[in-house]
């Protein structure tokens, strides 16, 4: 086996891409790490060179300012990919991620969760940037809080270039990845496509004219999803999903981030638990009531939406959580009220349905709660007060709101079933349309959503009868 000279003198290296802040700078990667060369010489993208050099110690790393490099001999340049491949599977190597809690279907979840986290490394290694999007609620944040520390954490480990461009994050505001988002992204993208990392949405069947432009302009997809859809999503290169395994959306997404996470590196527990109540998952825990509170009104409160650094303080400050709390609660308890003069209580046989005119309730000034907070809050106060089956909807212009509880979930109810119906049946009133069994919303033409509550509750009212039958 071939294997390199003596580099008393300097050191080998591959160039591995142009630095886009510097015009004779490179990112080369040496036998042991990486080190940015600034180059008398003219460098080739995937080259291997010797370089008269000393490499000295910056705050961003190794640097090196060569005034010679001589190109290596293809059996020298074999060597020295095998000594930085043997070095690279070593840091793609992941760790083995602690379970948040033990449950046989999140164990189900754990290879692909590995899997995903090893491609975000590769990634990584390979100084292709990274495109965080992830939705903007407190799932969502919370699941991008736990990538971000992930891939934050791995670079400096493994002591990889860090530039502005490599990890970039975008709040979405949509539980669909749209055309033009993907049209954007592409836009801004640099000639190294990203890997694109969609946390809490993205995986659904009206996200795929986008994922398919996203793959179409380069970029490399995965999806880190709890949102249900009837077609795979064959576009992501790695797909984390409860619904690939045949289990359900309390595996939220936020959840779904901290184990891919904790492939890469360790992330505060609080992140997941925060998640898991912020999206009324049936695992979550009630100590979490005020994290879960504070983060999802100061999400809603804000005009813009805040960096993840804003959120990341606000959960380890007792007492800016305590305040965001109070507020909250206040407001919720406020609009709870107003509310109770504007709901409607029917019946649909083994359970009733609570029916909310939220526009008469919520004006559009007002940003929290909103509408989908309203509703948790008006749909647990009549659970606990009728203590049956339920399924509470709320209805305003073009928005449709579904809540169901427990027990309306084992009486047979599915909510997303239901909108898929109604989707291919009424195909020019209800626009789009999804979530999860007990909690989803629809877009529907503003004029017809007092008929297309009425065609639901039929529709509810048959797969109720079916489970009994």
């Amino acid at each position: 086996m071939t294997t390199l000279p003596s580099a008393e003198s300097g050191f080998h290296a591959i160039a591995v891409r142009q630095d886009p802040f510097s015009s004779n700078a490179f990112f080369c990667r040496g036998e042991n790490s990486f080190v940015r060369v600034f180059s008398a010489e003219p460098l080739e993208e995937g080259k291997a060179y010797f370089f008269e050099a000393e490499c000295n110690e910056t705050p961003s790393g190794l640097e090196a300012h060569a005034e010679k490099a001589v190109p290596l001999t293809e059996k020298e340049e074999n060597a020295l990919k095998r000594l930085i491949e043997a070095q690279v599977a070593g840091q793609t190597t992941c760790r083995e991620p602690p379970l948040l809690f033990e449950d046989e279907g999140l164990r189900k979840l754990i290879p692909s969760a590995k899997k995903c986290a090893q491609r975000i490394m590769r990634a990584a290694q390979e100084l292709r940037p990274i495109l965080l999007r992830h939705h903007d609620d407190g799932d969502g944040v919370c699941g991008g809080l736990c990538m971000r520390a992930a891939i934050k954490d791995y670079l400096k480990r493994c002591r990889l270039p860090s530039f502005n461009l490599q990890l970039k994050i975008v709040q979405t505001g949509s539980s669909i990845y749209s055309i033009a988002d993907a049209r954007q992204d592409a836009m801004e993208a640099g000639p190294v496509k990203p890997l694109l990392l969609l946390v809490d949405f993205g995986s659904s069947d009206e996200s795929q004219d986008a994922r398919r432009e996203a793959l179409d302009s380069g970029f490399e997809i995965i999806c880190i999803d709890h949102h249900p859809f009837q077609k795979k999503p064959e576009e992501a290169a790695e797909l984390v999903s409860p619904f690939v395994f045949g289990l359900n959306s309390d595996y939220c997404a936020g959840l779904l981030a901290y184990e891919v996470a904790s492939a890469i590196a360790e992330i505060p527990v609080e992140w997941a638990w925060t998640a898991l109540k912020s999206d009324n998952s049936s695992f979550a825990r009630k100590e979490f009531d005020k994290h879960a509170a504070a983060i999802d009104y100061l999400i809603l409160d804000s005009p813009t939406p805040r960096p993840l650094d804003y959120y990341e303080e606000l959960l380890s400050d007792e007492k800016g959580m305590e305040n965001a709390f109070a507020v909250a609660s206040a407001k919720v308890a406020r609009a709870t009220e107003k509310a109770l003069q504007h709901a409607e209580v029917i019946d649909l046989g083994p359970g009733k349905a609570l029916l909310v005119k939220v526009g008469k309730v919520l004006s559009k000034r007002i940003r929290y709660p909103s509408k989908g907070r309203l509703m948790n809050a008006l749909h647990t106060k009549y659970s606990e007060k009728l203590d049956c089956p339920l399924v509470s909807i709320g209805y305003e212009g073009d928005k449709i709101l579904l809540r169901a509880n427990r027990k309306m979930a084992a009486a047979g109810f599915d909510a997303n079933i239901i909108i898929q119906e109604l989707k291919r049946e009424m195909p020019s009133v209800v626009e789009s349309g999804g979530g999860h069994n007990v909690a989803a919303s629809m877009k529907v033409a503003p004029e017809k959503a007092s008929e297309v509550v009425q065609v639901f509750l039929e529709k509810a009212r048959v797969q109720l009868a079916a489970k009994i039958n």
